[in-house]
């Protein structure tokens, strides 16, 4: 039988909570955490004001920076409209607090994905967050011949962390390529449409 890990709340002090557009964010939050793999998640926890009282609202988030940076989790979110966590997030400055659980967890990792030659990574939105954490890694440009990112976005505004992307496309020139995909907009780089 597997143990059960349980898991705690480490406090975390916000460094950046740097607004990319009216409703993406990354939020970066120096918080001592356990040993994670890349493409893991966290939750994060506030007390919210409902009713004339506080409660304690948690969410996870998926952990954007590489397991050797234990020291800062880096979470990219979008707010929701009526979700009151996102929304409280999104008000949190440097200096402010918010837990973290630890360790982290969830098997979005490369350990779970067969062998092959080729690695499709595929996201919306903000579910580029897991993948860049993978990007990060030395295991997946050891595994793969040919890694190939797909992001698609509603808005071109939307395609962040353009610096970081093409870092990659630079350390790898023949091993990456990166596709973006916007639905509501042009895209003179990339496909224009939904990604189904």
């Amino acid at each position: 039988m597997a143990a059960v890990v349980r898991s705690t709340w480490v406090q975390g002090e916000v460094l950046t909570n740097h607004q990319w557009t009216a409703r993406l964010f990354s939020l970066r939050i120096k918080a001592p955490l356990m040993p994670f793999k890349a493409g893991q998640f966290v939750r994060l926890q506030l007390p919210i004001e409902q009713g004339g009282k506080s409660v304690l609202v948690a969410k996870p988030y998926s952990l954007l920076n590489a397991p050797d940076d234990t020291d800062v989790a880096e979470i990219f979110y979008n707010t929701v409209p009526g979700g009151v966590l996102s929304q409280a997030l999104a008000t949190l400055r440097s200096g402010d607090i918010v837990d973290v659980s630890q360790p982290a967890s969830g098997f979005f990792v490369l350990d779970e994905v067969p062998a092959a030659q080729h690695l499709w990574l595929m996201a919306t939105g903000t579910g580029l967050g897991p993948y860049l954490s993978i990007l990060k890694t030395a295991q997946v440009w050891e595994r793969f011949e040919k890694v190939i990112l797909v992001h698609g976005v509603p808005l071109r505004t939307e395609l962040v962390y353009a610096d970081l992307i093409q870092a990659f496309a630079t350390q790898h020139p023949t091993q990456f390529q990166f596709i973006s995909c916007v639905s509501r907009d042009s895209n003179p780089n990339g496909l224009e449409g939904r990604m189904t």
